[in-house]
């Protein structure tokens, strides 16, 4: 008996997987999608508000209203520009100065209207008592494009231990 040769209906259904695999494939290839312009907009979002922050200003004007944030120093979720944006106030006012501020590391994620922006932060404030202080962390950022502009929906901010 010559088994080489190959059932018609085995062959049919083999190449259907196949391309269904293919397709599959292909779809998971293409979900990030890699779009430099979303990229460097999301960065200059950020950098912006950093730059803001340097010259001594709380910036929560990127802020979506149903913004939320993890940071350190507090165990529980944040939530809402209304509520958050009082703390950066605070901050702002306390007399900590932000010296220098941007991103080593970045990656942007583009997923239609949606961009996760993960970067290891590098900065310095001086202190209420004149001290120069390294800032760092492990960052994400999560941006909406709404209307044309991106805004931060949500932020996740680890200290580098």
């Amino acid at each position: 008996m010559n088994t080489s040769k190959c059932n018609p209906i085995t062959s049919v259904f083999t190449g259907i997987s196949m391309m269904v695999a293919f397709m599959a494939l292909l779809s998971v290839i293409g979900w990030a999608q890699t779009d430099e312009k979303a990229a460097a907009e999301v960065m200059e979002r950020a950098r912006a508000q950093w730059a803001m922050e340097i010259a001594g200003n709380a910036a929560t004007d990127h802020l979506a209203p149903e913004y939320t944030q993890f940071v350190p120093g507090v165990p529980v979720l944040m939530v809402g520009k209304d509520f958050i944006t009082p703390f950066y106030e605070i901050n702002t006012k306390q007399g900590a100065e932000v010296l220098a501020a941007d991103m080593a590391n970045p990656k942007v994620q583009v997923y239609g209207n949606v961009a996760i922006l993960t970067y290891n932060f590098i900065g310095t404030i001086k202190n209420r008592d004149g001290g120069v202080e390294p800032q760092l962390a492990k960052s994400t950022r999560v941006y909406v494009k709404k209307g044309g502009e991106w805004m931060l929906v949500h932020a996740n901010f680890a200290p580098v231990n």
